[in-house]
């Protein structure tokens, strides 16, 4: 019976057009003329890197970065030293047609992480890039999910 199942699920999945939501299929093969990118240059860098567009003189397209990084106090104990701190990131995306000087995309994503202090402070520094690079890297699939729609 659990063959038969299974054979069921594997037909109705192959037959009604299922793509996996990160099929890169649409974007691809865009390609980029040129780049702005405005303010923390960190994360910029990294979700470039990120999305891989192909950079090319002939296209008709910009990419527009503009993103903040915020760190601040959620909570703190009976002395006023912090416990817990909230960083989070912002990121407005804009792909821009310079043809037509429409745009073709935009959107603003917003991610944050709250955690806890570490009292050894080189410590700490690594957490928080740590904390950095997994708020950057759900950002990228926010974004390659927001183009693939």
């Amino acid at each position: 019976m659990k063959k038969i199942s299974y054979l069921l699920i594997f037909l109705i999945l192959s037959s009604c057009g299922y793509e996996s939501v990160y099929n890169k299929k649409k974007f691809n093969t865009l390609s980029i003329k040129s780049y702005s990118l405005d303010g923390d240059k960190n994360i910029n860098r990294k979700l470039l890197s990120l999305l891989d567009f192909k950079k090319n003189n002939f296209s008709s397209y910009e990419l527009s970065l503009i993103s903040k990084k915020n760190k601040q106090i959620s909570s703190k104990n009976a002395l006023g030293n912090p416990l817990t701190y909230k960083m989070t990131l912002v990121l407005n995306f804009t792909i821009k047609n310079l043809d037509t000087d429409e745009i073709f995309k935009t959107k603003k994503f917003t991610n944050s992480s709250l955690y806890n202090i570490i009292e050894n402070n080189f410590d700490f520094s690594r957490y928080e890039k740590e904390i950095e690079e997994n708020l950057i890297l759900k950002i990228h699939e926010e974004v390659m999910i927001y183009l693939n729609l």
